[in-house]
């Protein structure tokens, strides 16, 4: 086994030209992906600008969902499970004395309330939704095509919904069965182990 890593060689017809970072990334765009997102900058691409701007800036918007809220302020140090009427909710609860402490109440995933207790012993309640989530944004796709180790012009098998792939499925025996043998219809597959 070889422990040196991978290379990538670049074949030019008969000279190597003069390129610039930028040429050479373009050249190398099939194998390596320089404009690879985090986390974070992928997900904020999903989501309305409202509730982005309020994630960059760690705020709770009433109408969040959970995974809005984790990627905003965090997991939670402490969650609390109550009941308010007949109503169940979660709360998380960011902060403790003497700073600020935030209180993000859920009802299934959404956020209907957010609660806020200052330093200064003002408490802000927020209630009215303030973003709608119930039909998330797609994040716009590039002009580019996806990275690919396939020449140009190359195919898939099944590129051709029309013509199914003539390729058996990986793991299947070879059409005929293995080179000089003649499995027949009972062919079984474990009697040609390499176990020795």
């Amino acid at each position: 086994m070889n422990a040196r890593g991978s290379y990538v060689d670049l074949y030019f017809d008969k000279y190597v030209p003069e390129l610039t970072g930028p040429e050479l990334k373009e050249l190398l765009y099939p194998v390596f992906d320089f404009d690879s997102r985090t986390a974070l900058e992928a997900y904020l691409l999903t989501v309305p600008p409202k509730v982005r701007d309020a994630i960059m800036a760690h705020q709770v918007l009433v109408g969040m969902n959970q995974e809005m809220v984790i990627y905003s302020k965090g997991r939670p140090p402490r969650r609390v499970r109550e009941k308010d009427g007949g109503t169940d909710y979660e709360e998380w609860i960011y902060g403790a004395p003497p700073q600020d402490v935030d209180f993000v109440r859920f009802v299934g995933d959404e956020v209907v309330r957010v609660e806020t207790m200052s330093v200064d012993g003002k408490k802000v309640v927020r209630v009215e939704k303030e973003v709608d989530v119930s039909e998330p944004t797609v994040a716009k796709k590039g002009t580019r095509p996806a990275p690919t180790l396939r020449r140009p012009g190359e195919e898939m098998p099944d590129a051709n919904p029309s013509q199914p792939s003539s390729l058996p499925p990986a793991g299947a025996p070879p059409p005929g069965g293995p080179p000089g043998t003649d499995p027949g219809p009972n062919w079984n597959p474990g009697q040609f182990s390499t176990a020795g």
